[in-house]
């Protein structure tokens, strides 16, 4: 794997950087059927073979379009992710035009969590924070895009405005949440920004400490540790969604 040991900075490339982002997004879009019953897909339709096929698990999983909204978001942003870290791009301004794919992923993948909570878009909240959510997702790609064109360096450019944004968003998919039950709704709510405290910490490109959790030189990091916390929370999203959604003949 030296074609992909490091990137156009010369900062070492772990074996599992991007590896974990894709295994994270393929995997965690059978979190309703694991999580509810252990249940598996090709049980439901004859063709156990079809279980590890990604796109037909986003469209085939109960046919529910607020579930399969929010599994082509978490599953985009891994994607975005794995993009990023998995091909070893050889200069510096391609790698950044891959940054800028990843965090524009990451805050459309929000938006499309808050809009699956908003489906329906019924009452007043509903409309005000399903259109704060967008409007706040293209600024925030505008605002990047505009930054990349200026070439200032992207892991830095987020730390700035386009870090508030992002936080912003983060805080409406906490309000969008409010129709979970109790113990996953504050399990959603706190994840998040403890997982962010932690890789702010830890896994940032300029943290000084691995952090209090094991890492294997080489092969996991911090970085990898984050995305797991992360997937624990889209996981208890994707089954609350799932049960709020299906009705109740249909529920394992």
């Amino acid at each position: 794997m030296v074609w992909r040991s490091a990137y156009s900075s010369g900062v070492p490339r772990p074996l599992m950087r991007g590896v974990a982002h894709g295994i994270i997004g393929l995997k965690i879009i059978q979190a309703p059927e694991g999580i509810d019953g252990m249940h598996r897909v090709g049980q439901i339709d004859g063709e156990s073979a079809k279980t590890l096929m990604a796109p037909y698990l986003i469209w085939r999983v109960r046919k529910k379009p607020r579930l399969r909204l929010m599994m082509v978001a978490t599953c985009g942003g891994c994607i975005c992710s794995a993009f990023l870290h998995c091909v070893p791009w050889g200069q510096r301004n391609w790698e950044q035009r891959a940054l800028t794919i990843d965090f524009i992923g990451i805050c459309a993948g929000l938006t499309g969590h808050i809009f699956s909570w908003e489906w329906d878009l019924q009452g007043f909240y509903s409309k005000i924070l399903a259109g704060a959510a967008l409007l706040n997702c293209l600024l925030y790609t505008v605002v990047l895009l505009c930054k990349l064109y200026q070439e200032q360096e992207m892991l830095v450019a987020l730390r700035g405005f386009s870090g508030m944004q992002l936080g912003l968003q983060l805080a409406m998919l906490v309000a969008a949440q409010r129709r979970m039950r109790t113990m996953p709704r504050v399990l959603a709510s706190i994840g998040p920004p403890l997982a962010l405290a932690y890789f702010r910490r830890f896994g940032a490109f300029d943290a000084e400490e691995s952090g209090p959790l094991p890492v294997l030189a080489g092969v996991w990091s911090p970085h990898e540790w984050y995305h797991l916390m992360v997937a624990s929370v889209h996981a208890t999203q994707l089954s609350e969604l799932h049960k709020i959604e299906a009705p109740e003949k249909e529920k394992i």
